[in-house]
């Protein structure tokens, strides 16, 4: 048997065992763990091994007890700490050492990691030993790279196959190179880059268009040429389907399975504020142990308040389960439900063993119940499974009583090797998961991310010089990290001398993220090998193909237009019985939306988007709740002063604010919430602080009202209505655009509110806004109250006449089958936000609007 050895080779290498040849038996191109797992099955060694995150786990409570020089560091990451010294141990059995200490931190980490379970230099002792009982049937052992090279444990390994007769050889790769240009300038003396394409360093602006350049730079390739791609990605692999080239079986991302995201959701609502985003994805996900209905319910609630245990959430839960008619069925999502969300442990608090087990058990149990019935995301569900069988393990293997956010976290990174998300290469091309890994001769290579991320920077083991003595003294083999640096970059200097005819280097301008990305180390090398300085040419924001592509047209796809005006059979549409402010403003902006939403019915998506900690929606939203609280309480005469009314509300905003908005309470929000809460407080203090100054009483809060009028009911509720002399004054939390709709008679809403609180024949309200962050006050009117600020208008009743001939007119052309689009109409025939002549006209919103797709505005309106 024949074995060609490479510590680059566990992820793949080029050209193998079979090169140019048909077949072949008896030969085997393998890295460390192959290796090893090639001996350990010969000489009946084979079992299982715990991975370094499972041997990490079983150190962690000696860790955390014992005293040492890592100590510090333990109680910022244990796990990290448990593996970095593992690491250290490892690498220096690797180089030979057995413990032997007397003193300091060499002693320290010897009696830690004594009874450490076996790791890799261990079983590598254990095949040393073995082979002097038994043989291995290998006659020879080619070496890719010098057996100087080699650690310790791995030279002990082949002295050892030696005494076995096996011949060990090293045989490093020959250049085959046959371009000249720029690729025979990086190995030749005094020859400038011309930027022939043989030689190039790809840089686009993002990752996308990098993997479309580089699979028509393969794609441009002669089909004859063979082809290793280093590192490909799913990102790739995506674009060299697109141009007809075979697939390179990537690794797909751990969450490319969205079910694979069940588990870490799970635990992350463990804490006492839940996220209510993460509630929603997880309510969201295409199968979870939430019944449909009860999860859609619970959607629903968190858009209302974006917060678990709001009296929406509560109400919809209540509800969602006294309407599952089997009591066995209820009784179990009553069971799910509490513990997904039960939990109520304060944030960054250790987290009991117990819980996350429950957790654990839950989505297993779920996935293990619905795999038979469900055939189509079997291999999803299998996954699932494995995952919280290894996450499990890790528990148990830590033998700890509870874990904190930061172990969860690690843990959870942890499990992304677990989930095999490869899919099977196509023929065609080859991948390698290392630059190393090229061991002969290939026309061409493209390396992908080759970027400075991608590096790994050989840190060696941190040793003084006295520790350096005494393991040397020892026989210990410690490699200078300066030796280290320089092997690495051999390695990654082979796809450029193995290339036969052309090579190319992705480095996109930005990460996914958006990120500045810089190229690999290895380039500076490059550029510096070419001769006066003319590496610079090597820079292309697109390659140059080695041959023309031969491109397929296609038709010319017609855009959308968008359409003004609308046509249905007249009589179709009908007044409604009732319409509210909101209803009114959205048929003065735009006929359609008006249409679509209350007489169509329809609705933008059926996927739920949750207002941000920081939006204007939800900062409103909970102002109104606690001023609407806060406000019927001075009614009630609970509260006489402004700083009682301002107190009560700080008071309430930290008992109900975590049940409103859960957001807000999330580590990080600390400045937001405080903020909130004494704008809040200062908008109410303002408020009441003037109804005293002008005499004036509370005579509504939020109380609801309808009136006839347009020749319908028109209905709603004023945010507050004070009096005598009647004053309505609406909460908002921004005043944007709030001064100039009253300055010119285009405020809608309080036209509607002041004509439905006016008796006929008495004199129509004062109107205003309270703006809650400016913490203003505006007000316009024949009775504005002392402290306001006046706004000159004439009287909120020409408003209200104006906006009855505006209903009049839309109706007209509504009964007569024409519906318009306002934001679709030409320039000139646009509707400004205006009342001239007597009549209303409300300019359209369509960035606010969810029928772009309908009218036609997404695809080249306005």
């Amino acid at each position: 048997m024949k074995i060609v050895f490479d510590m680059a080779f566990d992820s793949g290498c080029w050209p193998g065992p079979l090169r140019q040849r048909q077949a072949v038996i008896g030969e085997s191109w393998v890295g460390p763990l192959g290796f090893m797992n090639v001996l350990e099955t010969a000489l009946g060694l084979s079992g299982h091994y715990p991975s370094n995150t499972e041997r990490a786990l079983r150190l962690l409570g000696r860790v955390r007890s014992q005293s040492g020089f890592w100590a510090e560091s333990a109680k910022k990451d244990p796990i990290g700490t448990a593996q970095r010294l593992l690491q250290w141990r490892d690498d220096l059995w690797l180089a030979g050492w057995r413990g032997e200490a007397r003193s300091g931190r060499l002693s320290q980490l010897s009696a830690l990691t004594r009874d450490a379970a076996d790791g890799i230099p261990d079983r590598l002792e254990a095949i040393r030993v073995a082979l002097r009982e038994r043989d291995v049937g290998i006659d020879e052992v080619h070496l890719v790279e010098p057996e100087e090279h080699l650690s310790h444990a791995w030279r002990g390994i082949l002295e050892s196959l030696r005494r076995r007769q096996t011949k060990v050889v090293e045989s490093a790769p020959v250049s085959e190179m046959e371009a000249g240009g720029d690729l025979a300038a990086l190995w030749a003396k005094d020859i400038e880059a011309r930027g022939d394409g043989t030689l190039q360093l790809l840089r686009p602006f993002g990752v996308l268009e990098a993997a479309e350049q580089a699979a028509a730079w393969l794609r441009s390739l002669p089909p004859t040429w063979s082809r290793v791609v280093v590192w490909p990605e799913p990102v790739l692999d995506e674009a060299l389907q697109r141009h007809g080239l075979p697939t390179l079986g990537a690794r797909s991302p751990l969450y490319a399975n969205a079910l694979l995201a069940l588990l870490p959701l799970t635990l992350d609502l463990v804490w006492e504020h839940k996220d209510p985003q993460v509630a929603a994805e997880l309510l969201q996900l295409p199968k979870n142990p939430v019944h449909g209905t009860i999860g859609r319910k619970l959607l629903g609630a968190l858009q209302a308040w974006p917060a678990v245990g709001s009296a929406e959430w509560n109400l919809a839960l209540k509800d969602a389960l006294a309407g599952i008619e089997d009591p066995e069925l209820r009784s179990k999502q009553a069971e799910v439900l509490k513990t997904f969300f039960g939990s109520r442990l304060p944030r960054f608090e250790p987290v009991p063993v117990e819980e996350i087990h429950k957790r654990i058990r839950l989505v297993a149990d779920w996935a293990h119940r619905v795999l038979p019935a469900s055939p189509s995301i079997r291999c999803a569900l299998e996954e699932v499974v494995r995952q919280c069988q290894v996450l499990s393990g890790m528990l148990d293997a830590a033998g700890l009583e509870s874990f904190t956010a930061r172990d969860i976290a690690r843990l959870l990174e942890r499990l992304s090797g677990i989930v095999d998300g490869t899919t099977e290469p196509q023929v065609g091309m080859h991948a390698v998961g290392e630059p190393g890994a090229v061991a002969g001769a290939v026309d061409a290579v493209l390396v992908w991310d080759f970027t400075l991320s991608r590096f790994a920077r050989q840190s060696g083991i941190p040793l003084s010089e006295r520790e350096r003595d005494e393991l040397k003294s020892q026989g210990v083999d410690i490699v200078s990290t300066e030796l280290l640096v320089k092997r690495e970059a051999a390695r990654w200097l082979r796809p450029f001398r193995m290339a036969r005819h052309a090579i190319l280097c992705v480095c996109p301008r930005r990460t996914a993220d958006g990120d500045e990305e810089y190229p690999h180390p290895a380039w500076d090398e490059i550029r510096a090998r070419i001769a006066k300085g003319s590496g610079w040419r090597l820079e292309v924001a697109r390659p140059t193909l080695l041959s023309d592509l031969v491109l397929e047209p296609r038709g010319a796809r017609h855009a959308v237009a968008p359409v003004a005006t609308f046509m249905v059979v007249p009589g179709t549409l009908r007044p409604r019985p009732a319409e509210s402010a909101s209803s009114l403003d959205k048929l003065l902006r735009c006929p359609l939306s008006y249409v679509l939403e209350y007489h169509g019915r329809l609705r933008a998506s059926a996927v739920p988007r949750l207002p941000e900690p920081g939006s204007n929606l939800l900062r409103g939203n909970v102002a109104h709740e606690l001023i609407r609280i806060v406000l019927e309480e001075v009614r009630a005469g609970r509260i006489q002063t402004p700083e009682q009314a301002g107190e009560r509300v700080r008071v309430l905003f930290d008992e109900r604010a975590p049940a409103l908005a859960a957001g807000l309470f999330l580590p990080g929000q600390d400045e937001l919430r405080a903020d909130l809460r004494s704008r809040i407080a200062l908008i109410v203090e303002d408020v009441v602080g003037l109804t005293r100054r002008a005499g004036l009483r509370i005579v509504g809060v939020e109380e609801p009202f309808k009136r006839d009028g347009l020749g319908v009911c028109v209905r709603g509720q004023a945010d507050l209505v004070l009096g005598e002399p009647v004053c309505i004054l609406d909460f908002k939390w921004s005043q944007g655009s709030r001064r100039s709709e009253l300055e010119n008679g285009t405020a809608l809403q309080l036209a509607v509110y002041g004509y439905a609180v006016s008796a006929p024949g008495s004199p129509w309200p004062a109107v205003g806004f309270a703006i809650i962050d400016r913490r203003r006050i505006l007000c316009a009117g024949t009775t504005v109250p002392a402290g306001a600020e006046r706004v000159s208008m004439e009287s909120i009743e020409d408003t209200w006449q104006a906006l009855e001939r505006a209903f009049a007119t839309a109706w007209r052309e509504l009964s007569a089958g024409h519906v318009e689009a306002s934001g679709n109409l030409a320039e000139e025939e646009l509707h400004p936000t205006a009342l001239a002549n007597g009549r209303l006209t409300l300019e359209a919103r369509c960035e606010y609007c969810s029928f772009g797709a309908l009218c036609g505005n997404a695809f080249g309106g306005r």
